[in-house]
């Protein structure tokens, strides 16, 4: 039997990308969890649901968050995690599907990067949660994928031909918001080489922030 899988889905300020997102998702996850970052009318649904922290807590929390419900679902095996801004379907589902039924700890990312990935149960238990000193956005993503790596999980590109990401369609709708998006991306560049000795792809460390790689 093929792995039950949820979908996870923050979202601030394009309701309208996530209602896209929504309907052509409709039927593929066992469920659907959003994390209601913002201000917008999301409603909750049979198979939704939506969980509203009260603010935008930011990617990694609400990842976090997402992902911590969908898992603490049973009998849910792996998460896909999207943005709202992407679209896809059947083919990229069922891509996921494939490379995520494994008994073996799995990361899969889309041919776009973060804004669509996934991973199996094992993989959450091995790496833990995404680090959160991240702040809004930026780099959470890179430094979950060192730590898989460097945990033994294989990272893997699921088939998923069909995609389509309006890249930062939702800090292009918030200029003030856009703004502490770009101040906040130097910070963590600079937080990410501290933590790991290096820029990514090119990192000393194998423990976060003092523990240098065997020359």
């Amino acid at each position: 039997m093929p792995v039950n899988i949820a979908l996870v889905v923050p979202t601030l300020n394009r309701a309208d990308l996530l209602a896209r997102l929504l309907l052509a998702t409709k039927g593929l996850p066992a469920f659907t969890v959003v994390v209601q970052n913002g201000e917008q009318d999301v409603s909750e649904a049979k198979d939704r649901i939506v969980i509203r922290p009260g603010g935008n807590i930011g990617v990694a929390a609400a990842w976090n968050l997402g992902v911590g419900t969908s898992f603490a679902s049973d009998p849910i095996g792996a998460v896909v995690v999207a943005n709202d801004d992407v679209a896809f379907g059947v083919p990229t589902w069922t891509g996921f599907v494939e490379a995520l039924d494994a008994a073996s700890p799995v990361l899969a990312v889309s041919r776009l990067g973060f804004c669509l990935f996934g991973f199996n149960e094992s993989a959450w238990d091995r790496v833990g949660p995404f680090d959160v000193g991240y702040g809004l956005a930026y780099y959470e993503d890179l430094d979950w994928l060192y730590r898989a790596k460097l945990a033994g999980v294989e990272v893997v590109a699921p088939a998923c031909l069909e995609l389509v990401h309006e890249e930062s369609a939702t800090r292009k709708a918030d200029e003030t918001l856009n703004a502490r998006l770009l101040a906040g991306r130097e910070e963590n560049e600079k937080r990410y080489r501290a933590k790991w000795g290096g820029s990514p792809q090119a990192e000393r460390f194998v423990r976060p922030w003092d523990e240098r790689k065997p020359e």
